[in-house]
Parts: structure tokens; C-alpha cells; sequence
């Protein structure tokens, strides 16, 4: 069969598409008695046959009728149908136009938004690696600090920092360096961990974050 996209391609190589699509609906018809589901697949125009999705399009006015073929039961129904008559499994799809155009349309916007939500989850991934990676030194230094005797006193709090800020250098190297240094999510975890050296030091962050910029 031709990949090429024109009103004549059907899930059935010497069948028209409105001739398959007739026949559809005579057999879920005779599947489902629901009279509202009848006149809504009434309504629909097959446009396309497009990677094993036949596209339907429904005008702006009639819109409305794509509710009542969406729910599951529904969907299943039709599926189930298009697919027995097509002798391998294909599914549906409904847009609002009437050309193979629209169709075209409508699936460059669908790439638009998987690209946007690809970029979203590896942004949401890259973000936990960075997360887990500032907790894995924030543990650390807490392991210092646990391991300093008689931590009320100012020197004990100066051993403490002393030991620590290695520890935090050497995490901005690792962790701030390149692309990553953008990353707000990064930026944010580094400021929370410098708090938390200055709580336990009694010191001034911003004075902490000036050290570990400090050359070694």
C-alpha cells in the first residue's frame, strides 16, 4: 500500500475509506444500541488513513459529537470494529476540519507538544540527578559535623568549617560546572546547602559562598 496520504487510502487495500467507514458503523451499530452514539458517528468525515488511525474531522458546528465517542466503552467499541475489518489492529482519531490538510496540521501540533514534554521529563530527570547529587554532600557534611566534639564551643565550630569547606569546593567544581551552573534547580540546592553550613557554624553564607569561589 502507498504511504502517500490521500482520501483514498484505507485500512482495506480496494476499499474506499467512506465505503469502510459505512460499514463500521452498520456493524457497531449493530453492536451498540445507543442511538446518541449513532448520530455522532453520523457526523463524522473520514478524512485519512494514517498509520493505522483513521482521521476523522468534525466541523466547528457539530464539534460537540466527539464527546460522545471519546469515553472508554465507546472508543473500544469502535476500535474493536475498525479493527476486525481492517484484519489488524488500527485505531481512531477525531479533529476538528475537514481535509487531510487539517490532519496535517493537527499532527505537526502534536509533535510541537511531544517535543515540549520530552524536554520537560529529561529536564525533570537531569534536575533529580542534580538534587541527589547536592543531598549526597549535604550527608557528608552533616557526617563531618556529627564526628566534632563539644560543637557549641567556636573553636570546634571552626574545625568544623575547616574540614567542610574542601568538601563544599570541591562539590561546586563538580556540580556548577558547564551547562549545569544555569540550572536554577542546581543554583537553589547549592544556596540550601551553604545555609546549612552556616547554621552549623554560626557563619554568614554569603561570607561560605565567597571561600569556596576563593582559588585554592
Amino acid at each position: 500500500m502507498s504511504t502517500e496520504l490521500t482520501p483514498d487510502r484505507s485500512p482495506v487495500p480496494g476499499v474506499a475509506l467512506q465505503e469502510f467507514w459505512q460499514k463500521a458503523m452498520s456493524a457497531i451499530k449493530g453492536r451498540v444500541g445507543q442511538p446518541t452514539m449513532w448520530r455522532a458517528m453520523e457526523q463524522l468525515q473520514p478524512l485519512v488513513f494514517d498509520e493505522d488511525t483513521v482521521v476523522f474531522g468534525l466541523g466547528t458546528s457539530v464539534a460537540y459529537h466527539a464527546s460522545q465517542l471519546t469515553s472508554m466503552d465507546r472508543r473500544n467499541a469502535i476500535d474493536t470494529v475498525l479493527s476486525e475489518m481492517a484484519g489488524h489492529r488500527i485505531t481512531f482519531r477525531i479533529i476538528e476540519g475537514d481535509s487531510i490538510e487539517d490532519w496535517l496540521a493537527a499532527k505537526e501540533r502534536d509533535q510541537v507538544i511531544q517535543s515540549r514534554e520530552q524536554a520537560r521529563r529529561e529536564t525533570k530527570d537531569r534536575d533529580k540527578v542534580y538534587e541527589d547529587a547536592w543531598e549526597a554532600v549535604s550527608e557528608e557534611v552533616y557526617r563531618i559535623y556529627s564526628r566534632i566534639p563539644l560543637k557549641q564551643l567556636p573553636q570546634s565550630k571552626a574545625a568544623f568549617f575547616t574540614q567542610v569547606l574542601p568538601v563544599l569546593k570541591r562539590a561546586r567544581r563538580r556540580l556548577l560546572a558547564g551547562e549545569s551552573a544555569d540550572s536554577e534547580v542546581n543554583q537553589r540546592a547549592f544556596a540550601r546547602l551553604l545555609d546549612k553550613v552556616a547554621t552549623l557554624a554560626d557563619l554568614s553564607a554569603v561570607w561560605i559562598a565567597c571561600k569556596v569561589q576563593e582559588p585554592d
